[in-house]
């Protein structure tokens, strides 16, 4: 049971036992005790309630943890800033699937960038033999960062000493060098030099100094903190405060985040990087999303979130193995599709095992979708496609009773049944691995607890579909995966999964993009070009994604998922930060399309159309209402809500238009386009794009 509200009079005391009132339902034995209208206390095995105060405190009676409240939000958006406020450059990168994203450029001179093979491995940057090389990644010169309001987070460790190290943000990544960093650079980055304590580095151009920490630099992982203002650079360390910097800061505004280590012997050194985030402060932000999730304090550890979103599956992160296909859905909540008809088919991590088997969680939406005789699985596995080894699955088969629990210690394999029955429907699955036991939750109900046969070894994710008879058609959609190592010190939200849905609901089709890095995501956005139009990653402090017309008229770019429609015609949201850069001969527009423009039946959206009026208005196939806000030439917070009864427009925060006719009446997908109105080159940028059903 997830509690989503609390107050005072709901705690009762009958007969000496402790009672909680929800919903007209009376719980026996709860612990949580109402201090006050901010303060809660109970055990850590205690269901957290939801809808109370933001910043409330939770106060672990057993433990002594004091857990904070960050809000309960329906978007990522909400859990930083409010609507009412536009949303700067935010990037996060949890480094963990079968290879390095493409938003990332590597370099160096003859080492590598990979993902490791370990237990919290991350991504491994190791560099060549060679004395003094060095090995980075970064984002090509695409400079989304405030050089005095940004803030750099980095969980990251070195194999050996000695190795110089330094992750941050930096101007140029000519800047790099074989010296760890050249001559003449701009940059805020924190780590360590060839020996001695960590530190944090700044240069202004021409000088470069470092200030070093009262902390003794080892291999273990630490949490790196650096933020840069206009009159210091500070540096925390495990959320302490240990360097205030004044001196030679960066003078020069547009920075990238970067990686990078060097060898001071002929021995390969390595840089292993599990967390990177880097968010502007020019506008005030709640909260970082590793502090949503974990304290400062604490380490954080290996962590995937895939929603399953876009024209196909991210290819970098997932590597199909077998006969079958992996691809997304043209349907409502469709997800990915893992089908085949002759073996078994699987998507996994490529043998890139940073699960722990003794101290993890997985979370999974998934279904079987056929009848057939089919057999299907999520979970943790040391070899995919084959259930050999080592594992740890939630499985749904037509050759089974109940869905099941199914676990291998490397030589012998055994199952427990639930008491929840095969079938065709969504559910939300949560294993729960420890060294005792694995327990499965289905739809926020623990049904097993099983202690026999528990995995030995490093784990990765893995979905997959077999069959019970060859030649059946098979096959599974899941349109959510999550796994993450567990952390001593629990959070108010452990998962990514409950910041918007408690494991009673299952979650339906979401996902959120900050346009950021060297490329656009090709793997989700497919583009649409007429005339000489085009798309890239803008070299701007907030720059996000820049779409450039051709300079003809009607000349235009859009992007769209390739007409993977999973977003609800009737109950869906999207959130948009977008920026015409004139005023005069322009269309843009964002929202949900369900076809490109030359073709498109159904949509709702917001645009500004030069043809048609100085204002923003929103806007469906049939209808267009002008809000009372005149377009022009900065950032703003678009959001549109669609019902089966009307679509509401909300610009920052403010609702400014109800249209309740014309409405669409078939699924769409997330669309954003720029175009010119006369013969010379128009241009928008996008910062960020958000899509829920709900």
């Amino acid at each position: 049971m997830i509690l989503n509200s609390i107050t005072e009079q709901h705690l009762l005391t009958l007969h000496g036992q402790r009672k909680f009132k929800f919903d007209g339902v009376v719980w026996i034995n709860m612990t949580i005790e109402y201090l006050d209208s901010k303060r809660l206390s109970g055990l850590s095995t205690d269901i957290k309630p939801r809808n109370i105060q933001a910043n409330s405190i939770f106060v672990e009676t057993d433990t002594g943890s004091r857990l904070w409240f960050p809000g309960s939000h329906d978007s990522m958006y909400e859990y930083f800033q409010a609507l009412t406020s536009v949303q700067t450059s935010h990037f996060v990168e949890w480094f963990s699937g079968s290879g390095l994203s493409t938003i990332w450029t590597t370099g160096g001179s003859g080492g590598s960038s990979s993902m490791s093979d370990a237990i919290d491995g991350g991504l491994a940057i190791a560099t060549s033999t060679t004395n003094n090389s060095t090995q980075y990644i970064h984002f090509n010169d695409k400079r989304h960062y405030d050089y005095q309001d940004s803030v750099v987070i980095a969980v990251q460790k070195i194999s050996t000493s000695p190795a110089s190290f330094i992750t941050g943000l930096i101007r140029s990544a000519s800047g790099i060098s074989n010296a760890l960093l050249a001559a003449g650079v701009d940059l805020m980055g924190i780590g360590r030099g060839e020996t001695g304590n960590y530190a944090i580095y700044t240069a202004d151009g021409s000088t470069q100094s470092g200030t070093t920490s009262s902390v003794a630099s080892d291999t273990e992982y630490h949490t790196f903190k650096g933020v840069m203002g206009s009159s210091n650079n500070l540096f925390y360390l495990d959320g302490v405060l240990e360097v205030t910097k004044t001196t030679n800061l960066c003078s020069t505004d547009g920075l990238q985040p970067f990686s990078a280590i060097r060898t001071g012997t002929t021995a390969v050194k390595t840089l292993n990087i599990s967390f990177l985030e880097c968010y502007n402060t020019s506008v005030s932000i709640n909260s970082s999303l590793y502090e949503i999730l974990s304290a400062l304090t604490q380490v954080t550890g290996q962590r995937v979130v895939e929603q399953f979103q876009g024209n196909n599956i991210d290819t970098t992160r997932w590597t199909t193995t077998g006969i079958g296909t992996a691809t997304t859905k043209d349907e409502i909540n469709g997800g990915v599709e893992i089908a085949s008809s002759n073996t078994a088919t699987s998507v996994a991590f490529n043998s890139k095992r940073q699960y722990d088997n003794s101290n993890s969680v997985f979370i999974s939406v998934f279904k079987r979708n056929t009848s057939g005789q089919g057999i299907t699985h999520v979970g943790l596995v040391d070899t995919a496609n084959t259930l050999g080894g080592n594992y740890s699955i939630a499985e749904d088969a037509t050759n089974q009773t109940y869905k099941r629990l199914q676990t291998r210690d490397n030589s012998t394999t055994s199952s427990t049944n639930s008491t929840i029955a095969v079938d065709l429907a969504y559910h939300v699955y949560k294993v729960d691995l420890s060294a005792s036991d694995n327990k499965l939750y289905i739809d926020g109900v623990l049904e097993v607890t099983k202690t026999t046969n528990l995995p030995t070894g490093k784990l990765m994710p893995e979905l997959g579909t077999d069959r019970s008879a060859v030649g059946v058609a098979n096959g599974m959609q899941t349109t959510y995966f999550e796994a993450y190592n567990k952390l001593a010190i629990s959070s108010w939200y452990n998962s990514v999964y409950e910041m918007f849905n408690p494991l009673t609901t299952v979650a339906k089709s979401h996902f959120w993009e900050w346009f950021d890095g060297n490329n656009i995501d090709t793997t989700r956005w497919t583009q649409t070009l007429v005339g000489s139009s085009s798309g890239a990653m803008n070299d701007a402090v907030d720059g996000g994604f820049q779409i450039t017309s051709g300079a003809v008229s009607g000349n235009r770019a859009e992007y769209d998922f390739n007409n993977k429609r999973q977003h609800d015609y009737q109950n869906s949201e999207f959130i948009c930060v977008m920026k015409a850069n004139s005023t005069s001969s322009i269309f843009i527009r964002c929202g949900f399309l369900d076809d490109v423009l030359a073709s498109f039946a159904n949509g709702a959206y917001w645009r500004f159309d030069t043809n048609t009026s100085i204002y923003y208005n929103l806007a469906t196939q049939g209808s267009a209402t002008d809000s009372d806000v005149t377009a022009d030439t900065n950032y703003h917070s678009f959001k549109g809500t669609v019902t089966s009864s009307d679509f509401k427009g909300y610009i920052d925060g403010v609702l400014k238009v109800t249209i309740s006719t014309n409405l669409p009446t078939a699924k769409y997908q997330p669309h954003i386009d720029v175009g010119t109105r006369t013969s010379s080159a128009k241009t928008g940028n996008f910062t960020y794009f958000e899509a829920y059903n709900t």
